[in-house]
């Protein structure tokens, strides 16, 4: 288990070393009196990697890891269940508590006045949630596209849905039908979210505002997933609740054709 840090800060190298240090050593002081006893003293619940260091006139980068994998194995298997980003885990309530602990080491770097930016690249703790959703979005993607089809093909012409198509949103690129038919895919594999979103407009009887909305907030949420970064104005409880609404939605339409 790895969390991946730049910081960027005014330290000489050696400087910095020690920082991180101390950093790392409060929060494993509290992980030994939260659970004594732990283990061997050279085996520290989380430990820290140097990766590079490259500095400006006025400043530095470093790259570091902390590494949980000692904290991990020690108590991922003393709890139960817990809800990451909608998802139970069977690691339990670790994953929450060791959240607690990177939150301890970021703001104690931070308090120092050298530090001038901390960035996240990968918090293993989140990894397979991220994973898990890309499917969920991916399934409910295909669901729409299928029923986007079904819709134009119904209002084409001998079936032309690429001409309907470019009557209802502005296709970004040309079209390789030969790319599609060896993909068995169409032109509706081209679209996003938001193409959706201007497709269903067009069809009021059939998508409410309401639908609409929640079509809105999957295409805010998917995009922070897919692109790995934090959620913004759409939440995780929001995310699922307008899945379910949205695939409630799915199934009941085939049912009416």
């Amino acid at each position: 288990m790895l969390v991946k840090f730049q910081i960027i800060h005014k330290l000489k190298e050696k400087d910095f070393i020690e920082i991180i240090k101390s950093a790392v050593k409060l929060v494993n002081d509290k992980i030994l009196k939260e659970h004594p006893p732990y283990c061997e003293e050279e085996d520290l619940p989380i430990s820290p990697i140097f990766t590079y260091h490259t500095e400006q006139k006025s400043c530095s980068l470093s790259g570091i890891c902390l590494d949980l994998s000692q904290y991990a194995e020690a108590y991922y298997d003393d709890y139960d269940s817990t809800i990451s980003m909608g998802f139970y885990w069977g690691a339990g309530a670790a994953i929450d508590e060791v959240i607690g602990y990177i939150d301890l080491y970021i703001e104690t770097i931070k308090s120092n006045k050298n530090i001038i930016q901390i960035i996240k690249y990968e918090d293993t703790n989140l990894q397979n949630a991220y994973w898990l959703l890309t499917k969920e979005i991916y399934e409910l993607e295909m669901s729409l596209r299928e029923l986007i089809n079904f819709l134009l093909f119904k209002n084409s012409n001998d079936g032309d849905i690429c001409s309907l198509l470019k009557n209802k949103v502005k296709i970004r690129h040309s079209i390789n039908k030969f790319f599609f038919d060896e993909n068995q895919e169409n032109e509706i594999f081209s679209l996003d979210f938001t193409h959706y979103q201007q497709i269903f407009e067009s069809y009021p009887e059939i998508f409410t505002k309401s639908i609409l909305d929640d079509i809105d907030k999957i295409r805010i949420f998917r995009n922070s997933v897919m692109h790995n970064k934090g959620y913004t104005s759409t939440k995780p409880t929001e995310f699922w609740d307008a899945k379910d609404r949205l695939f409630d939605f799915i199934t009941n339409f085939w049912n009416s054709v």
